[in-house]
């Protein structure tokens, strides 16, 4: 059998292949692969997708380095970036001054975002579609407001929190009072005093009561999907839900536990 000289595919197919690799594969291997790689590597439009997730602090800098130089390529081409960990408020300042066209951004376990630096550059961010956030201890309402205002075209917004014992473990008795009475519908007052173009909301771990997603539903009327998981504060089978929602919604997914074994969960056939 014939050796295969992967220097000869088209372009586009070996763009394709290239697209598919993890981005510090791309900038450390796949470049110095030969000179046709090396070129398709610093193309601008092969950087409009980038992906990097590191758990371990001790790469951190590293990591930050390798992704300005990934958005650095893309020239301004850049419109879906998802970034674990790592990320803090400078290296998202950077890539928002450097990239005007993103359209979706997800972010998973960046504890050094603060709602200082996601609210700053929230303005950079107009064509903004979707935004996913997992896990981010130090993003809050306040930031979510500032997203919902500065973006206008916002139609999927994902909101995941650990589930509510794992927040309230640390908290005395006063403190989970006031958690649940004060402060529980302060992420739903935000979504929906700003976010009123959303079409998609997932809620993780939140403690939302049922007025705040009543909230929801009145502030974004063009919600179409709404998945709540481990919500633990609320039960959206009431009947003032079922009022509210059921005539809104084309899917509802509803989980109080874990393995998404839901206690309420219906699809599109249900609300046609």
């Amino acid at each position: 059998m014939a050796k295969r000289n992967w220097t000869e595919l088209p372009d586009d197919i070996t763009a394709v292949i290239i697209s598919r690799l993890p981005v510090i594969d791309v900038l450390t291997s796949a470049q110095i692969v030969c000179m046709k790689w090396h070129k398709i590597c610093n193309e601008p439009l092969a950087w409009r997708t980038i992906a990097m997730h590191g758990h371990n602090p001790a790469t951190f800098d590293k990591m930050f380095k390798m992704c300005r130089h990934a958005v650095d390529r893309s020239s301004g081409n850049l419109v879906n970036i998802s970034l674990g960990y790592f990320c803090n408020d400078d290296l998202l300042e950077y890539i928002t001054n450097s990239s005007k066209k993103i359209r979706r951004i997800l972010l998973t376990g960046c504890r050094s975002i603060s709602d200082k630096g996601l609210s700053r550059v929230a303005s950079e961010l107009p064509l903004l579609e979707e935004f996913d956030i997992s896990f981010c201890e130090g993003i809050s309402h306040k930031s979510f407001e500032a997203v919902g205002r500065s973006c206008p075209l916002l139609k999927s917004f994902k909101l995941n929190k650990c589930g509510l014992a794992k927040q309230l473990a640390a908290r005395t008795p006063d403190e989970i009072r006031r958690f649940f009475f004060e402060y529980a519908d302060e992420d739903a007052l935000a979504i929906a005093g700003a976010m009123h173009g959303l079409q998609h909301l997932q809620l993780v771990g939140n403690p939302l009561s049922v007025m705040g997603l009543q909230k929801i539903l009145y502030g974004c009327p063009h919600l179409k999907s709404l998945k709540l998981r481990r919500c633990s504060n609320i039960n959206v089978a009431t009947q003032v839900l079922e009022e509210d929602v059921l005539h809104k919604l084309r899917s509802l997914e509803y989980s109080q536990f874990t393995d998404d074994k839901g206690l309420f969960s219906r699809s599109l056939t249900d609300f046609v």
